[in-house]
């Protein structure tokens, strides 16, 4: 579904200074319509491409358009909010370790997730095209 696309540096730096305003990452499309600009995103270790997606999408006002995105990447967001946040860093690291960047391991008192949740990120990763 998406193409492996990473952000480099240059990315960064040509984006708008009212883009590189960060609010939370899984509220930031419904924090920009009341006047926030940018979010933050964990996603984009993982896949690049959706969260550059919304980013061009909310600049154009195509605000459909940026929940269209969110409704492709809702289920990881949803496994990552789990537990109060606990499952922020462990579902990214989770993810980017089946896709051979990293190890899973997290620092204490984070702890990986469980096989029945790791089972989920290849899903969602096998939805995404990317195993």
């Amino acid at each position: 579904m998406y193409e492996d696309v990473r952000v480099k540096p240059r990315v960064w730096s040509n984006l708008p200074s009212t883009s590189k305003r960060l609010v939370g990452r899984r509220l930031g499309a419904f924090f920009w319509v009341s006047g926030a600009r940018g979010f933050t995103s964990g996603l984009v270790n993982v896949l690049a491409a959706p969260s550059l997606e919304m980013l061009r999408r909310l600049e154009s006002a195509d605000y459909e358009g940026a929940m269209d995105v969110w409704a492709q990447v809702k289920p990881f967001e949803d496994l990552r909010a789990r537990r109060d946040n606990a499952n922020n860093v462990s579902a990214v690291k989770e993810a980017m370790a089946q896709l051979g960047r990293c190890t899973r391991e997290v620092r204490p008192p984070i702890s990986e997730l469980p096989a029945s949740e790791r089972a989920e990120v290849s899903s969602i990763l096998a939805t995404w095209g990317l195993v």
